[in-house]
């Protein structure tokens, strides 16, 4: 086929989304503003000529650092202020932090100031509507998805770039950057941040409000969080009205700095993800469940990327029992009355994982494990060896010290896998989700990310 008989066959696809926001390298400091801005506090106010920046050490914040332009007659005002300080840009409110220290130089014009902003840090004028968003993400992006075209001087080139999510009030498109291989490479070598993916929020429905486009971003930081299994959202959010900018927030959301993370995401993204987001925006949609899906996935992902096996098994089975009392009890209504609490915890996981499709026995794959619960007989299956193990782990008595000090560190990284595996495939299957997924469980003997179909694959597929 012939050069242009590709671009054209290209141009069908849509155009890949950029942030104006760059980083070309991981944990680069993003210059916000560079000239004079004002600091102030109720009345007094100061000029500075300097710049704010993002920065992400010792943790991702804005910081400012300035020399003042005028007169310094208010500065014992600053030095005793301990609360926070207002920043202007451009006469415009921009946000507030505490100010760090001033470097009392000689003469006049080596005074300097330095401090951050604290949530929020918004740029421009965040009381006009929009109708887009641009915004970046950062440690997010390693996946194949639908085709995008990138476009640079004549020459037309296509990836599987991009990741749809779409409702009927609006659509969401993530694409990750051309270049993904060599930013993971980097942040993987270096630690820390670097941008992988840009998205785009598109109003459906008419023009989106700030409040609204917070709301938005909530939700969509808590369903990346699921799918990717670590703390993840959008950031350097842009608001367009008509193409024109209108607003640029710079605030510092809830991230996690890079590590390697077990997930259930498959590789390759398929129309069944398209699905997932429309039943995730369904419980969202309802206060109660949205609760529930919040708390949920923040004790799936502090069981996930803590650093310390006890404190992972003890906050997934905070996240098994929570699973058992919103779906099995409140929507499912399998126990009603007082019989729901009377149960056992090991029963409640038993009730969770007989909805799940699969055995309640401990995999073979898990060989540490089995061996270990082949010793005991009062340890009858996957869930009773979950609540035992958290018992003794919790309930700190004689007995269970002693218990605890025969359960290595192998047996307890098989005992918070088997609780990750039961939450996982419990809230895809709450979900609806009938896709592939990563089976953290099969990823122990194979050695390698082991994707497969959901257990209730065949039943989704021919009801």
């Amino acid at each position: 086929m012939k050069k242009h008989r590709f671009n054209d066959l290209f141009s069908s696809y849509p155009v890949i989304i950029e942030s104006p926001i760059k980083m070309t390298y991981p944990n680069e400091v993003v210059t916000i503003y560079k000239g004079v801005f004002t600091l102030k506090i109720k009345e007094i106010e100061i000029n500075l000529e300097g710049k704010l920046e993002f920065r992400w050490f010792p943790h991702p914040s804005v910081a400012y650092l300035g020399k003042p332009v005028d007169d310094i007659t208010h500065i014992h005002t600053f030095i005793k202020y301990n609360g926070d300080i207002s920043v202007f840009i451009d006469e415009k409110y921009f946000g507030k932090g505490p100010l760090i220290d001033i470097n009392l130089g000689n003469p006049q014009s080596d005074f300097s100031f330095r401090g951050m902003i604290s949530h929020p840090a918004i740029k421009g004028d965040q009381l006009v509507p929009v109708n887009q968003i641009i915004f970046s993400i950062p440690n997010f992006g390693d996946f194949i998805g639908y085709n995008v075209q990138k476009v640079s001087g004549s020459m037309n080139s296509a990836i599987k770039a991009r990741l749809s999510l779409e409702c009927k009030e609006y659509a969401i498109s993530i694409d990750r950057h051309i270049d993904l291989k060599e930013r993971l490479r980097n942040v993987s070598d270096n630690g820390g941040y670097h941008i992988l993916s840009d998205g785009l929020v598109e109003s459906k429905i008419g023009k989106i409000t700030f409040e609204q486009s917070q709301e938005i971003m909530l939700s969509l930081s808590t369903f990346l969080t699921f799918v990717s299994g670590k703390r993840t959202s959008p950031i350097f959010r842009i608001g367009y009205l008509d193409n024109k900018e209108s607003w640029k927030d710079y605030s510092s959301y809830l991230f996690d700095s890079y590590q390697y993370t077990e997930s259930w995401m498959p590789k390759r993204i398929t129309d069944d993800f398209k699905g997932l987001w429309l039943n995730y925006r369904k419980i969202w949609n309802d206060e109660d469940d949205k609760d529930f899906l919040q708390t949920a996935i923040h004790w799936y992902i502090e069981a996930n990327t803590s650093k310390f096996l006890d404190t992972a098994i003890v906050n997934a089975q905070a996240a098994l029992e929570l699973l058992y009392n919103w779906w099995v009890v409140e929507q499912k209504q399998m126990m009603l009355g007082t019989d729901s609490d009377r149960i056992s915890a090991a029963n409640k996981i038993r009730l969770v994982v007989s909805q799940i499709e699969i055995s309640q026995s401990v995999p073979r794959d898990f060989t540490f494990l089995t061996n270990y619960i082949s010793r005991f007989p009062n340890i009858l299956d996957g869930p009773d060896t979950i609540v035992q193990t958290r018992n003794a782990i919790v309930h700190s008595k004689k007995k269970n010290r002693e218990k605890l000090n025969s359960i290595n560190n192998e047996i307890k990284h098989e005992t918070m896998q088997l609780s990750l595996w039961y939450i996982e495939l419990a809230l895809l299957k709450i979900l609806n989700y009938s896709g592939k997924y990563i089976n953290r469980v099969a990823c122990i003997t194979r050695q390698k990310r082991w994707e497969e179909n959901v257990p209730w694959f065949n039943k989704t597929k021919t009801s």
